[in-house]
């Protein structure tokens, strides 16, 4: 599985990103508007602080600006900049148009089975479908496990990138249906170390090390 970090806060992701698990950043448009930087600076802010993929969303709604938009996003670094496009009519065409020319792209705002067969149709190389807001519109989290399920059955080359996540139950219950990737924010991950169990068990292990006469060891 890959981790990718949802968030656009360059301070707040370098506080996480140095633990070496992650395979790049997503932003969004409402990601880069709560961060108050010009969108583009910050876009290249991140290209050039961290390593990684970068899911970068097409804004525009009419065909050829979204063409044009989008090239101009993906030549920032082809290597690394993936195209997010929103599920729609005139975002599947867009999506098929840079598909043929080699260009990767997520499909995004993914709430129903029906899109996730659409977009693996015309090659979209990833989902995103949100968890939390599925959640809330009653929609069964097990939804997830029903696309991941398909697109193994078709062989598809789509995968998905669970996203909008706001609890640790979501992105665990999601983690357990084999799904190829997940995008969470930084809060979010940090929750991951935050646990009294083994907090617990630390202490324990470092008490009684100091009762242990180790002139000897290796330090």
């Amino acid at each position: 599985m890959k981790l990718y970090v949802d968030d656009g806060d360059v301070k707040s992701i370098e506080s996480i990103f140095d633990l070496g698990m992650f395979s790049g950043i997503t932003t969004n448009p409402t990601i880069l508007k709560n961060n108050g930087k010009e969108p583009l600076e910050l876009i290249k802010l991140i290209l050039k602080k961290f390593d990684g993929d970068l899911f970068i969303q097409c804004t525009s709604q009419e065909l050829q600006k979204i063409m044009e938009e989008g090239e101009k996003l993906y030549a920032l670094d082809p290597e690394r900049v993936i195209l997010k496009v929103p599920f729609c009519k005139t975002g599947i065409i867009a999506t098929k148009k840079f598909v043929n020319k080699g260009i990767r792209v997520a499909v995004t705002g993914i709430h129903a089975f029906s899109q996730v067969v659409i977009s693996s149709i015309i090659g979209a190389d990833y989902v995103a479908p949100y968890v939390n807001r599925m959640e809330n519109a009653g929609i069964n989290i097990e939804t997830i496990l029903k696309m991941e399920k398909f697109l193994e059955k078709e062989k598809s080359k789509t995968q998905i990138v669970a996203a909008s996540f706001k609890n640790l139950k979501q992105l665990e219950e999601v983690a357990s249906y084999n799904v190829p990737c997940v995008t969470a924010p930084v809060n979010l991950y940090k929750k991951l170390f935050e646990n009294a169990l083994t907090e617990k068990a630390i202490m324990g292990f470092n008490r009684d090390w100091e009762q242990i006469d180790k002139d000897h060891w290796v330090i």
